[in-house]
């Protein structure tokens, strides 16, 4: 009897120490972590987007327009023409809110402003010949020797600028040289202007109306032309 209440008690004893143990501990937190089990679960912070630049280009020089070439005409008539390209100048020719350009030869010696556009087989557009002079001159032009069609715009004096069609005036047939001098200069009559001028500007014809300057009446344009160096 003492036996079992002495196991009983022992049992008491050791019941009580383990609930004063146990009450002693503190309980450990979890903590827990979130975890995305799914892409639908995490949420990507898109950068907000950055309104891109508009490339503007560099400026680049404006390029010089390249003057041609000139092509002649080989022929008995045409053995003693001087061959070299002349001194250059760009041309402006404007006419209300239309402004054409053009690339020319400057013939501004006696002997140039002589043989001209004389044998040249090719006039291409916006190109030609410009002749200048110290001084107002009067008189018109003619087309001996010359194998194409030309304007002729007389400019720069005291007049308002006028233009004229001219037509080619090669040596016909079996013509001798005083019946092709006299018919040419017949027939370049009214290539002449009373307004005196100092320079006169050759054009293939056809070229400036073509594009949209109007040259029906004097002053209803405006030439200006810079030499190059």
């Amino acid at each position: 009897m003492i036996a079992k209440r002495s196991a009983l008690l022992f049992v008491l004893l050791l019941a009580t120490a383990f609930a004063v143990s146990c009450a002693s501990t503190p309980e450990r937190a979890t903590v827990v972590l979130p975890t995305a089990t799914s892409t639908d679960a995490v949420t990507t912070a898109s950068p907000s987007p950055v309104p891109s630049a508009t490339a503007t280009p560099a400026p680049t020089a404006t390029s010089t327009p390249v003057y041609p070439r000139p092509e002649f005409i080989y022929n008995a008539d045409c053995g003693n023409v001087d061959r070299a390209t002349l001194p250059l100048a760009d041309v402006t020719i404007t006419s209300g809110s239309i402004t054409a350009y053009a690339v020319v030869e400057v013939a501004s010696q006696p002997s140039q402003r002589q043989q001209g556009l004389m044998c040249r087989s090719v006039f291409p557009d916006g190109t030609g010949m410009l002749f200048t002079w110290p001084t107002e001159h009067t008189g018109g032009f003619w087309m001996f020797n010359t194998y194409a069609p030309l304007d002729i715009i007389y400019f720069g004096g005291s007049g308002k600028p006028v233009m004229k069609p001219m037509s080619p005036c090669p040596r016909d047939n079996n013509e001798d040289d005083d019946t092709w001098r006299s018919r040419c200069i017949a027939e370049a009559s009214p290539y002449g202007t009373t307004v005196p001028y100092l320079n006169a500007l050759e054009l293939p014809q056809g070229w400036l109306r073509a594009q949209g300057i109007n040259t029906d009446a004097p002053g209803d344009f405006v030439v200006s032309f810079a030499l190059r160096d």
